[in-house]
Protein backbone atom coordinates (compact mmCIF):
# COMPACT_ATOMS: atom_id res chain seq x y z
CA UNK A 1 0.00 0.00 0.00
CA UNK A 2 1.38 3.37 -1.03
CA UNK A 3 0.35 6.41 0.98
CA UNK A 4 0.74 9.99 -0.10
CA UNK A 5 -0.09 13.33 1.41
CA UNK A 6 -2.28 15.18 -1.06
CA UNK A 7 -2.65 18.95 -0.94
CA UNK A 8 -5.68 20.85 -2.21
CA UNK A 9 -6.55 24.51 -2.51
CA UNK A 10 -9.35 24.05 0.03
CA UNK A 11 -10.57 21.36 2.42
CA UNK A 12 -13.90 21.32 0.58
CA UNK A 13 -12.19 20.61 -2.74
CA UNK A 14 -10.17 17.80 -1.19
CA UNK A 15 -13.31 16.17 0.18
CA UNK A 16 -15.07 16.66 -3.14
CA UNK A 17 -12.35 14.89 -5.11
CA UNK A 18 -11.38 12.21 -2.60
CA UNK A 19 -14.79 11.47 -1.13
CA UNK A 20 -14.66 8.47 1.19
CA UNK A 21 -11.12 7.70 0.01
CA UNK A 22 -10.01 10.57 2.27
CA UNK A 23 -8.77 9.38 5.63
CA UNK A 24 -10.87 9.73 8.76
CA UNK A 25 -9.49 11.07 12.03
CA UNK A 26 -8.78 7.61 13.40
CA UNK A 27 -7.00 6.62 10.19
CA UNK A 28 -4.85 9.74 10.51
CA UNK A 29 -3.94 8.80 14.08
CA UNK A 30 -3.15 5.17 13.21
CA UNK A 31 -1.01 6.21 10.24
CA UNK A 32 1.00 8.61 12.38
CA UNK A 33 1.87 5.68 14.63
CA UNK A 34 2.52 3.08 11.94
CA UNK A 35 4.05 5.30 9.24
CA UNK A 36 5.25 8.53 10.85
CA UNK A 37 7.43 9.28 7.81
CA UNK A 38 6.19 8.56 4.29
CA UNK A 39 8.27 7.14 1.45
CA UNK A 40 8.83 10.65 0.12
CA UNK A 41 10.28 11.53 3.57
CA UNK A 42 7.30 13.66 4.50
CA UNK A 43 7.05 13.70 8.30
CA UNK A 44 3.40 13.34 9.31
CA UNK A 45 4.10 14.90 12.71
CA UNK A 46 6.33 17.85 12.04
CA UNK A 47 4.19 20.96 11.45
CA UNK A 48 1.69 18.85 9.49
CA UNK A 49 -2.06 19.32 9.67
CA UNK A 50 -3.98 16.23 8.62
CA UNK A 51 -7.51 16.97 7.45
CA UNK A 52 -10.17 14.27 7.56
CA UNK A 53 -13.58 13.21 6.32
CA UNK A 54 -14.79 13.09 9.94
CA UNK A 55 -17.36 15.86 10.34
CA UNK A 56 -18.33 17.93 13.36
CA UNK A 57 -21.99 18.99 13.49
CA UNK A 58 -22.87 21.77 15.90
CA UNK A 59 -25.53 24.33 16.74
CA UNK A 60 -28.14 22.12 18.32
CA UNK A 61 -29.35 22.52 21.89
CA UNK A 62 -30.80 19.88 24.20
CA UNK A 63 -33.94 20.06 26.35
CA UNK A 64 -32.04 22.16 28.89
CA UNK A 65 -30.90 24.66 26.27
CA UNK A 66 -27.31 23.48 26.48
CA UNK A 67 -25.28 23.49 23.28
CA UNK A 68 -24.67 20.12 21.64
CA UNK A 69 -22.40 18.74 18.95
CA UNK A 70 -22.04 15.43 17.13
CA UNK A 71 -18.95 13.69 15.81
CA UNK A 72 -20.04 11.87 12.66
CA UNK A 73 -17.58 9.33 11.24
CA UNK A 74 -19.83 8.40 8.33
CA UNK A 75 -21.39 11.70 7.29
CA UNK A 76 -22.85 11.90 3.77
CA UNK A 77 -20.24 14.14 2.13
CA UNK A 78 -22.54 14.84 -0.81
CA UNK A 79 -24.45 17.17 1.51
CA UNK A 80 -21.50 19.53 1.86
CA UNK A 81 -18.89 19.15 -0.89
CA UNK A 82 -20.79 21.36 -3.33
CA UNK A 83 -22.50 23.63 -0.81
CA UNK A 84 -21.92 27.35 -0.33
CA UNK A 85 -19.57 28.23 2.50
CA UNK A 86 -20.67 30.90 4.97
CA UNK A 87 -18.11 33.34 6.33
CA UNK A 88 -18.61 34.99 9.72
CA UNK A 89 -16.09 37.22 11.44
CA UNK A 90 -15.47 36.88 15.17
CA UNK A 91 -13.09 37.97 17.91
CA UNK A 92 -12.70 41.29 19.68
CA UNK A 93 -11.56 43.08 16.54
CA UNK A 94 -13.36 40.70 14.15
CA UNK A 95 -10.15 39.73 12.40
CA UNK A 96 -10.90 35.98 12.51
CA UNK A 97 -13.15 34.36 9.94
CA UNK A 98 -15.24 31.26 10.57
CA UNK A 99 -15.91 29.42 7.30
CA UNK A 100 -18.50 26.70 7.75
CA UNK A 101 -21.35 25.05 5.85
CA UNK A 102 -24.83 25.62 7.27
CA UNK A 103 -27.03 22.56 7.65
CA UNK A 104 -30.66 22.19 8.67
CA UNK A 105 -32.04 20.81 11.89
CA UNK A 106 -33.11 17.54 10.26
CA UNK A 107 -29.57 16.86 9.03
CA UNK A 108 -28.30 17.29 12.57
CA UNK A 109 -31.03 15.16 14.14
CA UNK A 110 -30.66 12.39 11.56
CA UNK A 111 -26.92 12.10 12.10
CA UNK A 112 -25.90 8.83 13.74
CA UNK A 113 -22.78 10.45 15.16
CA UNK A 114 -22.26 10.41 18.91
CA UNK A 115 -23.70 13.49 20.60
CA UNK A 116 -22.05 15.54 23.34
CA UNK A 117 -23.37 18.26 25.64
CA UNK A 118 -21.31 21.33 26.53
CA UNK A 119 -21.28 22.39 30.18
CA UNK A 120 -19.91 25.87 30.78
CA UNK A 121 -17.51 26.57 33.64
CA UNK A 122 -20.13 28.77 35.35
CA UNK A 123 -22.16 25.61 36.03
CA UNK A 124 -19.25 23.68 37.53
CA UNK A 125 -17.97 24.44 41.00
CA UNK A 126 -14.18 24.61 40.92
CA UNK A 127 -13.78 24.60 37.12
CA UNK A 128 -11.39 26.97 35.37
CA UNK A 129 -12.66 26.17 31.90
CA UNK A 130 -15.50 24.58 29.94
CA UNK A 131 -16.33 20.89 29.85
CA UNK A 132 -18.36 18.48 27.73
CA UNK A 133 -19.95 15.12 28.39
CA UNK A 134 -21.35 12.35 26.20
CA UNK A 135 -25.11 12.74 25.86
CA UNK A 136 -25.93 9.33 27.34
CA UNK A 137 -23.84 10.12 30.41
CA UNK A 138 -25.41 13.57 30.70
CA UNK A 139 -28.77 11.97 31.45
CA UNK A 140 -27.33 10.55 34.66
CA UNK A 141 -26.37 13.97 36.03
CA UNK A 142 -29.00 16.14 34.39
CA UNK A 143 -31.34 16.57 37.37
CA UNK A 144 -28.65 17.50 39.87
CA UNK A 145 -26.81 19.71 37.39
CA UNK A 146 -29.93 21.72 36.65
CA UNK A 147 -31.15 21.96 40.23
CA UNK A 148 -27.99 22.51 42.26
CA UNK A 149 -25.04 22.64 39.90
CA UNK A 150 -22.17 20.17 39.96
CA UNK A 151 -18.71 20.14 41.45
CA UNK A 152 -15.71 19.41 39.29
CA UNK A 153 -14.65 16.08 40.80
CA UNK A 154 -18.16 14.63 40.51
CA UNK A 155 -18.45 15.82 36.91
CA UNK A 156 -15.19 14.13 35.99
CA UNK A 157 -16.30 10.93 37.68
CA UNK A 158 -19.55 11.05 35.67
CA UNK A 159 -17.63 11.31 32.39
CA UNK A 160 -17.15 15.04 31.90
CA UNK A 161 -13.99 16.08 30.09
CA UNK A 162 -12.07 19.28 29.47
CA UNK A 163 -12.36 21.10 26.14
CA UNK A 164 -10.31 23.88 24.56
CA UNK A 165 -7.35 23.34 26.88
CA UNK A 166 -4.19 21.27 26.76
CA UNK A 167 -4.44 17.89 28.43
CA UNK A 168 -2.04 15.67 30.35
CA UNK A 169 -1.01 12.24 29.15
CA UNK A 170 -3.09 10.64 31.90
CA UNK A 171 -6.28 12.49 30.95
CA UNK A 172 -6.42 11.50 27.31
CA UNK A 173 -7.08 7.72 27.50
CA UNK A 174 -10.28 8.42 29.48
CA UNK A 175 -11.23 11.60 27.61
CA UNK A 176 -14.49 10.78 25.82
CA UNK A 177 -13.80 13.38 23.12
CA UNK A 178 -10.48 11.85 22.16
CA UNK A 179 -11.91 8.37 22.61
CA UNK A 180 -14.67 9.16 20.12
CA UNK A 181 -12.15 10.28 17.51
CA UNK A 182 -9.99 7.22 18.16
CA UNK A 183 -12.93 4.78 18.06
CA UNK A 184 -13.58 5.86 14.49
CA UNK A 185 -17.17 4.73 13.95
CA UNK A 186 -20.73 5.63 14.80
CA UNK A 187 -22.68 3.52 17.30
CA UNK A 188 -19.53 2.14 18.91
CA UNK A 189 -19.73 -0.36 21.75
CA UNK A 190 -18.07 0.00 25.14
CA UNK A 191 -15.57 -2.63 24.03
CA UNK A 192 -14.73 -0.42 21.04
CA UNK A 193 -14.07 2.46 23.41
CA UNK A 194 -11.86 0.24 25.57
CA UNK A 195 -9.78 -0.67 22.53
CA UNK A 196 -9.59 3.01 21.52
CA UNK A 197 -8.36 3.89 25.02
CA UNK A 198 -5.69 1.20 24.81
CA UNK A 199 -4.55 2.52 21.40
CA UNK A 200 -4.23 6.06 22.73
CA UNK A 201 -2.44 5.02 25.90
CA UNK A 202 -0.06 2.45 24.47
CA UNK A 203 0.60 3.75 20.96
CA UNK A 204 -0.46 7.28 20.06
CA UNK A 205 0.44 9.11 23.27
CA UNK A 206 3.95 7.55 23.51
CA UNK A 207 4.58 8.58 19.90
CA UNK A 208 3.22 12.07 20.63
CA UNK A 209 5.58 12.30 23.62
CA UNK A 210 8.47 11.24 21.39
CA UNK A 211 7.52 13.99 18.93
CA UNK A 212 7.48 16.68 21.63
CA UNK A 213 3.73 17.20 21.97
CA UNK A 214 4.03 17.29 25.78
CA UNK A 215 7.25 19.29 26.01
CA UNK A 216 5.59 21.71 28.43
CA UNK A 217 3.74 19.05 30.36
CA UNK A 218 0.49 19.02 28.38
CA UNK A 219 -0.78 18.80 24.81
CA UNK A 220 -3.36 17.16 22.54
CA UNK A 221 -6.19 19.56 23.34
CA UNK A 222 -9.72 18.85 22.13
CA UNK A 223 -10.94 22.01 20.41
CA UNK A 224 -14.53 22.84 19.54
CA UNK A 225 -16.59 26.01 19.24
CA UNK A 226 -19.09 26.84 21.97
CA UNK A 227 -22.16 29.06 21.99
CA UNK A 228 -23.10 28.21 18.42
CA UNK A 229 -26.05 29.94 16.74
CA UNK A 230 -27.61 27.79 14.03
CA UNK A 231 -26.71 24.33 12.73
CA UNK A 232 -23.28 24.06 11.12
CA UNK A 233 -20.88 21.47 9.70
CA UNK A 234 -17.11 21.69 9.99
CA UNK A 235 -14.26 19.26 9.24
CA UNK A 236 -12.11 17.70 11.97
CA UNK A 237 -8.34 17.85 11.68
CA UNK A 238 -5.33 16.95 13.82
CA UNK A 239 -2.48 19.44 14.07
CA UNK A 240 1.24 18.76 13.96
CA UNK A 241 3.51 18.17 16.92
CA UNK A 242 4.57 21.83 16.95
CA UNK A 243 0.96 22.58 17.92
CA UNK A 244 0.95 19.57 20.27
CA UNK A 245 -1.22 17.34 18.05
CA UNK A 246 -4.48 19.09 18.90
CA UNK A 247 -7.75 17.61 17.63
CA UNK A 248 -9.77 20.49 16.17
CA UNK A 249 -13.45 20.28 15.25
CA UNK A 250 -13.65 23.86 14.03
CA UNK A 251 -11.77 23.55 10.77
CA UNK A 252 -12.54 25.93 7.90
CA UNK A 253 -13.70 24.49 4.59
CA UNK A 254 -11.80 27.21 2.70
CA UNK A 255 -8.45 26.52 4.36
CA UNK A 256 -5.89 24.62 2.36
CA UNK A 257 -6.57 20.88 2.56
CA UNK A 258 -3.96 18.25 3.36
CA UNK A 259 -5.25 14.66 3.19
CA UNK A 260 -3.78 11.22 3.50
CA UNK A 261 -4.99 8.70 0.95
CA UNK A 262 -4.05 5.37 -0.59
CA UNK A 263 -2.56 5.75 -4.05
CA UNK A 264 -1.95 2.26 -5.40
CA UNK A 265 -4.87 0.64 -7.17
CA UNK A 266 -4.29 -2.76 -5.57
CA UNK A 267 -5.18 -1.40 -2.14
CA UNK A 268 -8.69 -1.50 -0.74
CA UNK A 269 -10.89 1.27 -2.04
CA UNK A 270 -10.52 3.49 -5.11
CA UNK A 271 -7.25 5.34 -5.77
CA UNK A 272 -7.20 8.95 -4.66
CA UNK A 273 -7.44 11.69 -7.25
CA UNK A 274 -4.62 14.19 -7.14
Amino acid sequence: MVLKLLEYATVQKGLRELGNAAYSMVENLITRVKTPVLEDRKDLWKDTVLNSKTINLSGGVNQDNRCCFRIDHDFDLSKIVNSSINEDTFGIDETYVDRYIPIDKDTYKQSEGTEFIIIGKSDIEGAKGDYAIRADKYEGIRKQLNERGYNLSDLKEAGGFRINDWLTQDEIPTHDGWLELAVGKNKASEKDYEEASKFLKEKYIPKAEEKGCFSRGAGMSFVIRIGEDGYKARPWFVSGSYFRSDAVGGGNFKDGGCFLSVLDESAAGPPAKK
